[in-house]
């Protein structure tokens, strides 16, 4: 059933195109920034290749896609009560647990894949434009992308949540952003001190917990995305307590 339903919601956000158009933008705004440095700046295209392009585009563009999957997020749900159609959801066999997981799991995808677009045009779009060669791989690239996926899973997971609770997308897409801006605050302000470590908002890149990065609270790579598996699943968690507990109108 969960299959069933998890297909459905894939079906219906590509129905909306969203993801289609959202991904063509990627392409053709990373496209944009090659031709740019191609056309120029020829100093700095001359000493370019297909992974430091790569690399440039990951420093970049990962906040656009992180907005992406905040509105993506709050939107799955959000849209289900504004149109009366949660109703509709509820009266299947399938349990509340398996309907909101299944809307979880295709955002999740979704957020996913277009991350996966943006690695892959860069890498194919730098090649083209710069050649091949250099120190940098396609693997180093996937690497800093793994570096910031957990957090930006755990951003979309909060506005997710936030629609279940508020049932607003405004205020759903506006906490998923506010937790963003203010996790940059809080690494400045209060990454110093020992308790931070347990806090999700100062792992919004694990690159800096990797073997050999001397950390001075010690954190490894093992633990950071650890604290933040557990907050994505505390998160997941309460949003299905919610929506059990929801009276549908």
């Amino acid at each position: 059933m969960f299959i069933q339903l998890f297909r459905n919601e894939i079906m219906k956000m590509n129905s909306k195109k969203q993801g289609l158009y959202f991904n063509a933008f990627l392409i053709l705004f990373i496209g944009a920034i090659g031709l740019a440095i191609a056309l120029f700046s020829k100093t700095t295209a001359a000493s370019m290749d297909a992974g430091s392009f790569t690399s440039l585009i990951v420093m970049i563009v990962p906040q656009i896609v992180m907005l992406f999957g905040i509105v993506l997020g709050a939107q799955i749900v959000t849209e289900e009560f504004k149109d009366g159609t949660v109703k509709q959801l509820l009266i299947r066999p399938a349990s509340r647990t398996a309907v909101l997981l299944s809307k979880y799991a295709a955002v999740g995808v979704m957020f996913l894949f277009s991350f996966i677009i943006m690695l892959v045009a860069s890498f194919a779009i730098g090649a083209g434009l710069f050649g091949l060669g250099g120190d940098v791989t396609l693997m180093d690239n996937a690497m800093d992308v793994f570096y910031i996926f957990p957090f930006s899973l755990f951003l979309m997971t909060l506005s997710f949540a936030a629609g279940v609770f508020t049932t607003s997308l405004g205020l759903s897409i506006g906490i998923g952003l506010f937790f963003n801006v203010f996790s940059s605050m809080f690494g400045l302000l209060a990454g110093k001190y020992a308790w931070s470590k347990f806090v999700v908002l100062k792992y919004t890149s694990l690159a800096h917990y990797v073997p050999g990065s001397n950390d001075p609270l010690g954190i490894t790579l093992g633990f950071a995305l650890g604290i933040t598996v557990i907050y994505i699943a505390v998160v997941v968690l309460a949003s299905i307590v919610r929506f059990k507990t929801k009276e549908i109108n």
